[in-house]
């Protein structure tokens, strides 16, 4: 067996491990040694319908765990898998398609009758294999789709050979992320990007053979990365929370306890939720060691309601973008913070990563001034799949270090310095407004209103009223009985006058992407729905 970088992580814990559970739902599991047979027997009806080395392999499908044993398929075969959700429109799939041209396609029933409707074009292009029983599969286009039927699969199918080494420098996956220009980017992560930062992560989280993960992050953002490839190298156990357990998360603690859960990598806005829904209370996840919090801001003052109910636990702040594969920088947080208005710093970088502050110019800011974060680094990536315009607008020359053959990645993130080395996010460059002759992070005013005790959540953006610019809040209250007039009060004695939103709209629920940032175009389009009514 000749295998990729990464699918190597697989063969070694099946060989050390192979009647350990490697993933489970908590309704079915796979050991080490079904998963490694499951994922070679994938891998050679992909090379027998003519995958070639390279060749771009979609995987879309509803939560279940033949995700896994999917994209270690399509690394045995030397293929890059580009994981895609199976609720995606129909126009940005169309675009995903266009930009990658997929040889082949790994789906499901409901996202194949999708494919049918929208895609018919790719059946003719692509080979298209679908996790169903023949029976539900129309008779007109059974001939034309290769069924995965879990019967079929050959438990020790270790006679696999590859024709040609992966080089760690070869693309390993392509996530596709929005792009300012409306149409998604595709992040190329190489072997190397991923192997280098999940090397970093098992060895500072400390993840061992006896741990189990909590999966919680959609598979077709770069977050799965460490729920999927940690565990699998340490020869843990992933254990796979389902759409219904992530949507209710009283759900979400019984299984994360009916599984011994002990380490998890949630996304900040999910651990608010189950904050505020009162689902963390004391004696609970109790095998539960270490929470590491991403992909948004998580408020102090829900972090302070973690780590009052779980002292005992370990904390992790971690911030990186999907261009710099995982974690670029993570900050330990030793000691309860202070207040709900005290900001919890993104910490300093990882291992093989440098991050330095430039301002416009692309000139190092001072200590405490307001920079853009670049991040250089083993683990930042090539670029954009077939979309030279934004490789080069965003993977520059090292500016301190030009000529060097250097790349950093500009990420758009503001940050100050603090004197203590750890760096504070400030928000989004694109988030920075300039309002009555005031430069404004738009998070200042957000988390000044998310301190406040009756405040769940909240949002702000800056519009155009009447053609006069506005800052509108929207806030998810706890309690009835709250007044625009209040919060604009309370708010006076956090923020100074310039920063006070000219109009407070209160909503069930802020509206958020699917990776759990704020949709600040879904605001833009509910302000002008508000003013008109």
């Amino acid at each position: 067996m000749v295998d990729t970088p990464l699918s190597k992580y697989l063969s070694s814990s099946a060989e050390k491990f192979p009647d350990k559970e490697a993933v489970t739902n908590g309704k079915s599991s796979l050991t080490y040694r079904e998963l490694l047979g499951r994922s070679n027997y994938l891998a050679r009806c992909l090379t027998d319908k003519g995958l070639n080395i390279g060749n771009y392999v979609v995987i879309s499908m509803t939560r279940r765990i033949n995700i896994i044993e999917s994209i270690f398929g399509v690394l045995k075969a030397g293929g890059v898998y580009i994981p895609m959700a199976p609720d995606i429109p129909g126009l940005r799939r169309k675009l995903i398609f266009n930009n990658c041209r997929p040889s082949a396609i790994i789906c499901d029933n409901p996202v194949l009758k999708k494919l049918l409707s929208e895609n018919e074009e790719i059946i003719k292009e692509c080979s298209i294999f679908c996790y169903e029983n023949q029976d539900r599969i129309d008779n007109a286009i059974r001939n034309k789709i290769s069924l995965i039927d879990a019967k079929s699969f050959i438990d020790q199918e270790n006679n696999f050979v590859m024709r040609s080494r992966i080089t760690p420098d070869m693309p390993a996956g392509v996530y596709y992320t929005s792009g300012t220009t409306g149409e998604p980017k595709g992040v190329i992560l190489t072997h190397r990007n991923i192997h280098e930062y999940i090397s970093w992560v098992i060895d500072y989280i400390g993840i061992k053979p006896n741990d189990r993960l909590l999966w919680t992050a959609h598979y077709y953002f770069d977050m799965s990365l460490f729920d999927i490839y940690a565990p699998l190298r340490a020869g843990a156990t992933i254990c796979m929370a389902d759409e219904k357990q992530l949507l209710f998360p009283k759900l979400l603690v019984d299984f994360a306890e009916a599984q011994q859960v002990t380490v998890w990598k949630g996304v900040s806005s999910l651990l608010m939720y189950m904050a505020r829904t009162g689902a963390i209370a004391p004696g609970r996840l109790r095998t539960l060691r270490k929470v590491i919090f991403s992909g948004e801001v998580l408020p102090t003052k829900y972090l302070r309601q973690w780590m009052q109910t779980f002292p005992d636990k370990i904390f992790i702040n971690a911030y990186g973008p999907t261009e710099a594969t995982g974690i670029s920088m993570y900050y330990k947080v030793d000691s309860m913070p202070a207040s709900s208005e005290e900001k919890i710093p993104l910490g300093k970088p990882c291992e093989n990563t440098e991050i330095f502050l430039l301002d416009d110019k692309l000139s190092p800011v001072l200590d405490g001034e307001i920079g853009e974060i670049f991040i250089k680094g083993i683990c930042v990536a090539p670029g954009y799949l077939n979309n030279p315009e934004q490789t080069r607008k965003f993977f520059i020359d090292n500016p301190l270090n030009p000529g060097k053959g250097e790349t950093v990645y500009r990420t758009g993130d503001l940050a100050r310095r603090r004197p203590d080395g750890n760096y504070e996010f400030l928000g989004r460059k694109d988030d920075q407004v300039k309002y009555m002759g005031y430069r404004i992070e738009l998070q200042d005013i957000e988390q000044a209103l998310i301190s406040l005790p009756y405040v769940n959540d909240a949002a702000v953006i800056l519009t155009e009223m009447n053609k006069l610019p506005e800052l509108q809040a929207f806030i998810d209250v706890a309690k009835h009985g709250i007044t625009t007039h209040q919060v604009s009060q309370d708010l006076n004695q956090l923020l100074p006058g310039y920063m006070i939103p000219h109009r407070i709209h209160f909503v069930d629920r802020i509206p958020r992407t699917a990776s759990g940032k704020i949709d600040r175009q879904a605001l833009q389009v509910l302000t002008q729905s508000k003013t008109k009514t």
